[in-house]
């Protein structure tokens, strides 16, 4: 039986209609994905300790938020930040844009990634920053020691930090001395710029400069200023 005209124009404006909640589905979408990635990017993201190398500060399994893109005026002495490894290659700005979505909605548990599961899994670490641009440093017994540009002396690492911190030190097997790779001693030298010395506080179980040396300023990609998990350390990041 054919349409008649008031038909055929209901289910031409169904169709459109249909068409339009579809297109406004499609836009909240985008927008939601764009909003998300602003916001990650440059507002507020949160991070996962995945390790034990900055206890007592962050267990292993603490969250934390932390700000990313932060310039370098606002990177001081004993900030915690997050950064990404050394030897790390850097994915394409699109597999890396596209990697925030989907490991959000997945919980962390999936990435796109050209790289196996154990790349991408330990590609960022959260350190302790302990030295600037233009330090001279050393460090005796797993404690740095800065000097200043505008500094004839060294002061501890505490002494200089603005944070307050503790480090964590297993006890020394007997055997090493100073020449040893894990004896806790580094000679002297000096931070060229755009460099920063970065190092866990869990000394001996974390993997940072003492091992790698000074980290470029692009491998920094956010400073932590909160953890809220679990509420044992619930409060500000020192």
């Amino acid at each position: 039986m054919p349409f008649s005209k008031t038909q055929r124009r209901l289910s031409s404006r169904d169709r459109l209609s249909s068409i339009h909640k579809r297109n406004i589905f499609i836009l909240k979408i985008v927008l939601s994905v764009v909003l998300f990635l602003f916001f990650t990017s440059y507002v507020i993201n949160t991070i996962k300790s995945g390790s034990l190398s900055m206890e007592p500060t962050l267990e292993k399994g603490s969250c934390s938020l932390y700000r990313p893109n932060v310039s370098s005026a606002r990177l001081n002495r004993g900030d915690v930040v997050l950064i990404e490894a050394p030897y790390y290659e850097k994915e394409v700005k699109l597999v890396d844009g596209l990697n925030k979505v989907v490991a959000f909605l997945t919980f962390q548990k999936v990435q796109v990634s050209f790289y196996p599961r154990e790349g991408w899994i330990n590609r960022y670490m959260i350190k302790r920053i302990v030295a600037l641009p233009g330090d001279t440093i050393k460090m005796e017994d797993w404690t740095l020691y800065v000097k200043t540009a505008e500094s004839r002396y060294y002061l501890s690492e505490f002494e200089s930090s603005e944070k307050e911190y503790d480090i964590h030190i297993d006890p020394e097997n007997p055997e090493w001395d100073e020449g040893d790779p894990l004896s806790g001693n580094i000679q002297e030298f000096i931070l060229n710029e755009g460099e920063y010395f970065l190092l866990g506080d869990n000394r001996r179980l974390s993997n940072d400069s003492y091992y790698w040396g000074a980290l470029p300023e692009n491998r920094i990609k956010g400073k932590l200023f909160f953890t809220y998990w679990p509420l044992s350390q619930f409060g500000v990041v020192h």
